[in-house]
């Protein structure tokens, strides 16, 4: 019987390859109804050619026959970032992730290189594929519909692979969204928040705003019931709004989940001492502001909004301080070694930290495919620079009642702590967790 359903798959993968985009959208509403959740099993099925030009396939034979030695990876669960592409439709004010001219688009060859490195890794169970940009949707949706295919291709037994896409969400066509939809893959927008401050900030090539093409492909993605959240940069417009507004606002146009993100206003022509430490400009918001704006925010959420709009830091530390352990969340904030599991792949396939080290002239460890990538990581003096800091950046934080929480918290934001001399003796969370703290108890405590 699995047989017989396999050659069904396999039959309905050559059938689609061979239609138009109208027809392949009409007939992927066919497929979903008699393939239930298993999409890849049908993408997977695809030989080589249905799927790959002729240059595409030489790469994948070539990758696919090229001696790599076992490796086992650096952590079970690991978040790999692909820098698709670098470059974008928006010039967003605080923003140093988009780039112009050559060289901006990941060679094909570079993709199937790092999917295979990072997939084949001995005990790497879980890996989170993350397209960023620059505007991923700068690309055609065939791409990732390739590197899907490229994933079941290098998948080992038993891995759990899951998609992301990060976008401004100002180019989300129909063909987008079959793709979002059919392959099950979680959407991050990026919003900054109500139109007057997001139209400040997020702007495209002319100048123009860009909040209402967000909300219209907020309503789309709604429409189709596609998986998404909201990620806010909080500069002093929103802290100056407030979180009230913010929440508002975002539940208003139909926003079930978001997550804040501070901004850090680093310069990056001003790294200095090696890129060890760096100077921050006047933009920057330092962590306690941003903590205080959680603060705020969170009994207004607690009463209005919990359980209709899911914020990530506040439910993932309430669950902490109800259960005394760290938050079991995909947010790499609680991971206490995000070194050895976060990992950007640039365009021409630099490998190096988070992006929230972009800038930084010695970020990367070495480039894919100059060496294997677990000797490459190994022999890095920037990557044991970086694990060193996460051993000596929370030691003075470790008598914190939370520490057990936040292991110290994001390393980037200690450097930036220690450059802007606001170092306290935690992280930073500590006001925010014992409001979280009393809020809870007091509800308990009315038997809610």
């Amino acid at each position: 019987m699995a047989a017989e359903n396999d050659r069904c798959l396999g039959y309905m993968a050559e059938f689609e390859a061979g239609l138009t985009p109208e027809k392949a959208r009409a007939f992927s509403v066919i497929k979903r109804a008699y393939t239930g959740s298993a999409p890849l099993r049908v993408l997977a099925q695809l030989p080589a050619h249905k799927i790959l030009n002729a240059s595409e396939q030489m790469a994948f034979e070539a990758e696919r026959v090229r001696a790599l030695p076992e490796q086992v990876a650096p952590s079970s669960d690991l978040v790999l970032i692909l820098k698709a592409t670098r470059l974008c439709n928006l010039r967003c004010e605080y923003c140093i992730s988009w780039a112009e001219g050559a060289n901006q688009v990941m060679r094909f060859d570079v993709l199937v290189r790092t999917l295979r490195e990072f997939l084949t890794m001995r005990g790497a169970t879980t890996v989170d594929v993350v397209w960023h940009g620059g505007e991923v949707t700068m690309l055609k949706p065939k791409l990732l519909k390739k590197a899907l295919w490229l994933q079941e291709s290098f998948r080992q037994e038993g891995q759990t692979i899951l998609n992301a896409v990060q976008t401004n969400a100002t180019r989300l066509t129909d063909e987008w969204m079959d793709l979002l939809a059919e392959y099950d893959f979680q959407v991050g927008i990026s919003l900054d928040g109500p139109p007057e401050v997001h139209d400040q900030r997020r702007r495209d090539k002319k100048g123009l705003p860009t909040s209402r093409l967000v909300e219209q492909s907020i309503a789309k993605l709604n429409r189709a019931g596609i998986r998404f959240g909201v990620l806010v940069v909080v500069d002093r417009a929103v802290l100056q709004i407030g979180a009230e507004r913010v929440l508002d606002y975002l539940a208003g146009i139909g926003v079930e989940s978001v997550h804040f993100l501070p901004l850090d206003g680093t310069d990056p022509k001003i790294y200095i001492d090696g890129g060890r430490h760096f100077e921050v400009d006047d933009s920057f918001v330092p962590y306690s502001q941003y903590v205080s704006f959680l603060e705020r925010g969170f009994e207004y959420w607690w009463d209005r909004y919990k359980g209709r709009l899911a914020v990530a830091i506040f439910e993932d530390l309430i669950e902490a301080v109800q259960n005394k352990d760290a938050p079991r969340s995909h947010m790499c904030y609680w991971k206490g070694n995000c070194m050895n599991s976060v990992f950007v792949v640039e365009p021409t396939g630099e490998v190096g930290p988070c992006d929230t080290f972009t800038g930084n002239p010695n970020r990367f460890y070495g480039r894919i495919g100059e060496r294997p990538l677990v000797p490459m990581l190994d022999s890095s003096a920037n990557l044991r620079l970086n694990r060193q800091e996460m051993i000596d950046g929370p030691r003075h934080m470790t008598d914190c009642e939370w520490f057990r929480l936040c292991k110290g918290g994001c390393p980037h934001d200690r450097l930036l702590a220690r450059v802007s001399k606001t170092v306290t003796s935690c992280c930073g969370l500590s006001p925010l967790l014992k409001r979280i703290e009393t809020v809870v108890r007091r509800e308990r405590s009315v038997g809610v």
